[in-house]
């Protein structure tokens, strides 16, 4: 565990635990002081009287601060929870879309074919060029097609880029989330060993 893990790990038992364990002190202090209360003779136990009631009021305080810390607890779970649930719903509707897209681009793709060859029938049909011109012809529609290649290279390319970024972020999100479930058990875990102490 490096150091800044470990001066985090002692701020948050600091802030867990009162101001590092004065809780203890505080009800160790308080069982004194009632004790001696209890042994005193009258005329000096008002005096006593009225710390007792000062630590029955800074006990009080520190059971609400750490009922107060454990329902923020509480709510940054549920908050948690929410953000998980939220993401996935947007992983799901993002896996939508792709298919959408892979649908999308198959149909884009037979489309272009068609016109393509109904572009080139219809060339055919309507004309009848000289050798030459259909030649040229030949050629051109050769570079064309050269460049359609080229173009669903391209697009092939840049499908297999998004799925890999998309493969990404669904590990950034799985990686959040175990790191979310993380420092959830570890929150558990804490509070258990505060538990154990008291």
């Amino acid at each position: 565990m490096t150091t800044s893990e470990e001066e985090i790990i002692k701020y948050r038992l600091q802030v867990i635990d009162g101001e590092g364990g004065s809780d203890d002190k505080r009800i160790n202090s308080f069982i004194r002081l009632f004790t001696k209360w209890c042994k005193e003779p009258s005329d000096k136990s008002e005096e006593t009287f009225e710390k007792l009631i000062s630590g029955v009021h800074q006990v009080e305080i520190a059971f609400k601060k750490c009922s107060a810390l454990h329902r923020m607890n509480m709510l940054e779970q549920t908050n948690y929870e929410d953000l998980r649930k939220e993401i996935e719903l947007q992983i799901q509707d993002a896996e939508r879309k792709i298919e959408l897209a892979k649908g999308e681009l198959e149909k884009a793709k037979v489309v272009r074919q068609h016109r393509q060859q109904y572009d080139q029938l219809a060339k055919i049909i309507t004309e009848h060029p000289e050798r030459k011109v259909t030649l040229e012809k030949l050629g051109q529609l050769s570079s064309e097609l050269n460049e359609l290649k080229r173009m669903k290279k391209a697009l092939d390319d840049k499908f297999e880029l998004r799925k890999k970024q998309f493969h990404v972020l669904l590990k950034s999100i799985y990686d959040l989330q175990s790191i979310l479930e993380k420092e959830d058990e570890d929150a558990a875990v804490e509070e258990e060993e505060k538990m154990e102490t008291n």
